[in-house]
């Protein structure tokens, strides 16, 4: 793996001076590392530990401004655009991701239990008091993330992920992410 990372250095040179800010390529291209195909979820995992730096090094956001939503009026709340916490990642993986970091961090099951074949995986990775966490989530509150993401309208987020799970609790996420920090300000 070493001469791996020799090689992504050559062809990814640096852009920062600050070392936390260095290494988004490398998940991206394991892959096509040879010696690496046979462990199919370890891009993934790249991925995972790259959102993990992430999240545990990037700069504190200030808390949601409840006041701020109080004041919009009704008919314009469908068309709020909230904004993520930049220390978010979401992250669908075909594998058990939390299982694996679980397993390489010593917290969690050992290698005989975690199935390669489970049931797809979706993951948000984001900084609580200082501390990065990984937790998996539903499909539903996974879409209703990934549209706010993207910017869309609160209407739109929420027609998402009801089309996903009709059961889907859009207050009770919304008051999650707010109280999480994850969504931190509106348009």
């Amino acid at each position: 793996m070493l001469i791996y990372a020799n090689i992504i250095l050559k062809k990814y040179p640096s852009d920062s001076g600050d070392l936390n800010n260095y290494g988004h390529a490398f998940a991206g291209s394991l892959a096509s590392f040879a010696p690496a195909q046979q462990l199919i979820y370890l891009p993934d995992v790249a991925h995972l530990e790259w959102a993990y730096q992430q999240a545990l090094h990037a700069e504190q956001q200030p808390l949601f401004n409840m006041a701020k939503l109080a004041n919009i009026d009704l008919e314009q709340q469908p068309h709020i655009i909230f904004k993520l916490n930049p220390a978010l990642s979401l992250l669908a993986s075909n594998f058990p991701l939390k299982k694996i970091w679980d397993l390489c961090q010593q917290a969690g099951p050992t290698a005989d239990q975690i199935d390669l074949a489970e049931a797809s995986r979706l993951l948000i990775i984001y900084r609580r008091d200082c501390v990065a966490v990984i937790e998996e989530i539903n499909k539903a509150e996974y879409i209703f993330l990934t549209a706010i993401a993207a910017g869309r309208t609160f209407a739109d987020a929420c027609t998402q992920a009801l089309k996903a799970d009709a059961q889907f609790d859009v207050s009770a996420c919304l008051q999650k992410h707010i109280a999480n920090n994850n969504i931190i300000d509106l348009a």
